[in-house]
């Protein structure tokens, strides 16, 4: 039984071999070909990897679908039912270790724990020619300098009896076969949003049938060459979400991406790929990605973004995304605009980790077309409503605040608010307010207060501190205020701004400025 285990060293050329050796007809030269054969040794380096568990025999459910669906009424023998699991430690250890350890829990706890302490994840390795990389689940990077993963979750495994856990969201590669990149990205977005919002997490196969069995489609199923936004939209729909489409600039792009990440949904981003190493940018064709992070600058940039408000959002510099042909994670950088058909792209490119047809490295950029979110049905009021109604707050509070110089100079000429708009839950919302260091009878008062379960807040930070949040009802009608209520964390500026929308004459520039309702809120909230 132990020949179905093995425990080795960490190299990659080892790594090669085992993958070459669990697939089909790939040598080891093939898989170092791959574009994730760079990505795992770059990342595997970079975390310290020392030992691999590796497990034969191993049944993976997303993969017996499809080989239930397609591989087994094949003629040829080679596509197996069985795939192989490859385990990441940073701790050394033998596979004599491993095996004793199994003798006694209670003598081998410390092994037991180092096991637990240092494991990273894992992948399968599927029985094929091409498409090799099955479920993939590996620890992000530390979440320091600005770098966030929002929408990860606990994937627990068990390895002869040895439970173990991973915070992660699942990656594979596209099966060209029975899925594409569209329905690679679709199964990664699924594996967040079922566990947030309590639905099936459909395998490759499920989700290509779903995205293609209700459209007019004059040609066969599977074999999949891709699929179109409709059926994008259908295959979202299947599971019981709203897909929620928006064509982006740069700033659009961030400022969502930032508020629905936030709320812990990944996003689907549709991208068209240029080879820029020709003396003109080359088309390379659309492609899909599955956006679960984004890094954050300590300036901001805002400032790039003419006639839009100054959001937290726009110091985003780099997102990560779960490219099927790359890997999870996989970082894009945003970079300068690029010229087709002569026309300077008022849309941002991002780097990518492709080579282009010459195999050459650094020369591929994506063009950012449209971002697709896959929205609970209660979650009715998008982003851009909120944005707008916090935009006409900002105008308002600098209009009312001009030549006024208010609690010791927070306040000055024209308010340097810089707004941090996002999708949050009443739940996460009142944990964090429970858990920050501010407490008294207003906060309790909060803390019991009846709120919908889905909110979008919107908090005011001048110079670095936090102000107020303003809270709206994301399951509210399109037509209505949406707005909540306001939650101070300075109570001098909170105070300041209650006691001017007292007078007569800031209602009525209130109104013109539409947040009256806003307005009127403060001039009875005073603290």
């Amino acid at each position: 039984m132990s020949d179905d285990l093995d425990v080795c060293h960490y190299s990659i050329e080892h790594l090669r071999d085992i993958i070459s050796k669990s697939s089909s007809c790939n040598t080891v030269e093939k898989i170092s070909n791959k574009t994730h054969d760079n990505y795992l040794q770059s990342y595997l380096n970079d975390q310290g990897v020392k030992t691999l568990i590796v497990e034969q025999d191993y049944i993976d459910h997303d993969y017996l679908e499809d080989y239930a669906s397609y591989y087994v009424r094949c003629f040829s023998e080679e596509y197996k039912r069985k795939c192989t699991r490859i385990h990441f430690f940073k701790n050394d250890f033998s596979k004599k270790e491993f095996l004793e350890c199994l003798t006694s829990f209670n003598e081998n706890k410390e092994f037991h724990n180092n096991l637990k302490e240092n494991y990273l994840g894992f992948t399968v390795i599927k029985p094929l020619p091409l498409s090799i990389i099955g479920r993939t689940c590996l620890a992000t990077y530390p979440e320091i300098d600005g770098r966030t993963f929002p929408v990860i979750r606990e994937y627990k495994v068990n390895i002869c009896g040895i439970e173990l856990s991973v915070k992660s969201l699942a990656f594979q590669e596209q099966d060209s076969t029975v899925a594409a990149c569209a329905t690679s990205a679709l199964w990664s977005l699924f594996q967040g949003t079922g566990k947030k919002f309590q639905h099936k997490i459909l395998s490759p196969i499920e989700i290509t049938k779903a995205a293609t069995d209700k459209l007019p489609y004059n040609t066969r199923t599977l074999p999949n060459d891709g699929l179109s936004f409709e059926m994008i939209a259908q295959g979202i729909r299947h599971v019981g979400l709203e897909p929620f489409a928006i064509m982006v600039d740069e700033f659009w792009l961030k400022a969502n991406l930032y508020a629905y990440l936030r709320g812990k949904i990944p996003v689907l981003l549709g991208i068209r790929l240029y080879d820029i190493d020709p003396p003109k940018p080359e088309s390379m064709g659309l492609h899909a990605i599955a956006v679960t992070g984004f890094k954050l600058n300590t300036h901001n940039d805002s400032q790039k973004y003419e006639g839009k408000m100054n959001l937290r959002s726009s110091r985003i510099d780099k997102i990560y995304a779960h490219d099927d042909q790359v890997g999870p994670f996989a970082r894009m950088d945003f970079d300068d605009p690029i010229e087709v058909n002569g026309v300077n792209k008022a849309q941002p490119t991002l780097t990518t980790s492709w080579k282009n047809t010459r195999k050459k490295e650094n020369v591929v950029r994506a063009v950012p077309l449209m971002i697709t979110i896959p929205l609970y049905e209660k979650i009715r009021i998008p982003f851009n409503s909120i944005y707008l109604k916090t935009k006409n707050l900002n105008d308002f509070l600098n209009y009312i605040f001009v030549d006024d110089v208010i609690v010791d100079g927070v306040f000055t000429d024209k308010l340097q608010i810089e707004w941090d708009i996002y999708l949050t839950t009443n739940n996460e919302y009142k944990s964090a307010l429970y858990e920050s260091d501010i407490n008294g009878e207003y906060f309790k008062e909060i803390l019991l207060s009846n709120m919908p379960r889905y909110l979008w807040c919107s908090t005011a930070y001048i110079e670095g501190e936090k102000i107020f949040d303003l809270l709206f009802d994301a399951t509210d009608v399109k037509n209505g205020s949406c707005f909540i209520i306001a939650v101070s964390y300075n109570n001098d500026s909170f105070n300041d701004i209650c006691e001017i929308c007292k007078e007569p004459d800031t209602i009525k520039i209130a109104k013109d400025f539409g947040v009256d309702y806003i307005a009127n809120w403060f001039k009875n909230n005073k603290i």
